[in-house]
C-alpha cells in the first residue's frame, strides 16, 4: 500500500514538473510575439480592420502585437462633436507616437438638417463651431501632417470651421457631402491649401433641387465668365486628379463650372470617373435639364481614362433618365472598363 501511494505521489510530481516547461515557453513566447515576423503581424490586424474590438484585445497579448494592432486601431479618427476633440486630444497628449498612424479624419457638424425643403430656408442663429475649441485646434495642427483622407459633412461649412479642416494640408483623397449646399467658393478656398489632391468626392444632399433656383444658377453659370473668388496664384498648379466622383450635383451649375476651369483642375491625368445622377422624380421636377457642363466634363476627360461608372440614384419610382436615355428601374450602375 505505502509503495503504491509513492509511485501516484511520484507521477503526480512529474506530471507537474512537465507542465512547467510549457507555461514558461508559453511566457517568453508571448514577449516574443510568438516570433511572428512583423509584416505577418500587419498582415494578421490589416484582416481585423474592420473590428476595433479584435484589433484592442490584439493590442494586450503582448508588446509585439501591440504596435501593430495600434496602426489600425488608430488608422481613422471620426470627430462628431466636443468631446471627440477632448477624448482624441488626451490621447494624443498620453501617446504622441499614435499620430503617425492616423490617415483618415472624418469631421461632421450640423446646426441644422431640415426633413423638407432646403436646408437654406432654415435662418440659422449665431452659434461657435466646437471646431473651434482649444482641443480641436490642437489636434488639428498635429494631425495635419499626417491625414492622406479627410471626410467633411458640416453644414454650414464657413469660417466657423473652415479654418479646422484647412489644416489638413497633406491630404490626397477630399470627399465632402452636402455639396449642393456650399458655395463654391467656400470649398475653393478648403481645397486651396491642398496641393496633394489626387482623388475627389463630392456627393449632394438628400433633398430635391428648386426649380427656380436651379434656372436661376443655371443661367448666372452660363453668362458670368467666372464664379469662384479664391482665384489661384499665377505660381499654383491646377489639381492633377486622378479620380473623380460627382453624386447627385449635375444640377450644380457653379460647381460643374468649377470644375471644368482648367486654372483649377487638370482632368486629362482621370483614370476613373464616377457619376451617380439625382432620383429621377428630382429630375423630372426640374425638366428640363441642361446638361452643357456635363457634356463639357467628358469632353475634358483625356485617354488615361481606365474605368467610366454611371448610376442613377435609387428614388420611388423609375421614370426615364433624362441624360442617359435609358430606363433604370433598380438604381443599379453601369460600369465600363477601357482596356
Amino acid at each position: 500500500m505505502d509503495s503504491h501511494q509513492k509511485q501516484r505521489r511520484k507521477k503526480a510530481k512529474s506530471s507537474t514538473n512537465s507542465t512547467a516547461p510549457i507555461r514558461r515557453s508559453s511566457r517568453v513566447a508571448a514577449r516574443q510575439g510568438w516570433r511572428i515576423p512583423p509584416e505577418i503581424l500587419l498582415l494578421i490586424m490589416k484582416e481585423l480592420r474592420g473590428s476595433k474590438v479584435s484589433l484592442k484585445t490584439a493590442a494586450l497579448v503582448c508588446r509585439a502585437w501591440r504596435g501593430p494592432a495600434q496602426v489600425y486601431l488608430f488608422s481613422q479618427m471620426h470627430i462628431q462633436q466636443s468631446p471627440d476633440c477632448s477624448r482624441i486630444s488626451k490621447i494624443i497628449q498620453k501617446s504622441p507616437h499614435l499620430t503617425l498612424h492616423v490617415n483618415t479624419l472624418v469631421v461632421e457638424e450640423y446646426a441644422y438638417l431640415p426633413m423638407f425643403g432646403s436646408i437654406k430656408d432654415k435662418p440659422l442663429t449665431s452659434r461657435v463651431s466646437y471646431l473651434q475649441s482649444r482641443d480641436a485646434t490642437k489636434i488639428a495642427s498635429i494631425l495635419g501632417s499626417s491625414v492622406r483622407e479627410l471626410g467633411v459633412s458640416v453644414y454650414p461649412l464657413d469660417k466657423n470651421n473652415l479654418e479646422f479642416l484647412k489644416q489638413m494640408k497633406r491630404v490626397q483623397t477630399l470627399k465632402v457631402d452636402q455639396c449642393d449646399e456650399i458655395p463654391v467658393d467656400i470649398l475653393a478656398e478648403l481645397m486651396q491649401g491642398m496641393r496633394n489632391i489626387t482623388s475627389l468626392h463630392l456627393f449632394g444632399g438628400e433633398i430635391g433641387p428648386n426649380a427656380n433656383e436651379y434656372e436661376t444658377d443655371r443661367l448666372e453659370s452660363l453668362t458670368i465668365t467666372s464664379s469662384v473668388s479664391a482665384e489661384p496664384t499665377v505660381d499654383t498648379p491646377p489639381f492633377r486628379l486622378t479620380r473623380l466622383t460627382l453624386e447627385k450635383i449635375e444640377h450644380r451649375f457653379g460647381l460643374l463650372k468649377f470644375l471644368l476651369d482648367s486654372s483649377h483642375f487638370d482632368l486629362g491625368a482621370l483614370e476613373d470617373l464616377d457619376l451617380t445622377w439625382m432620383e429621377a422624380e428630382y429630375q423630372s421636377d426640374i425638366a428640363p435639364l441642361d446638361y452643357t457642363f456635363l457634356d463639357r466634363l467628358f469632353r475634358r476627360v483625356g485617354t488615361n481614362l481606365k474605368g467610366l461608372t454611371l448610376g442613377l440614384s435609387g428614388g420611388n419610382f423609375s421614370p426615364k433618365d433624362y441624360y442617359l436615355g435609358t430606363q433604370n428601374s433598380s438604381g443599379c450602375a453601369l460600369f465600363v472598363v477601357f482596356d
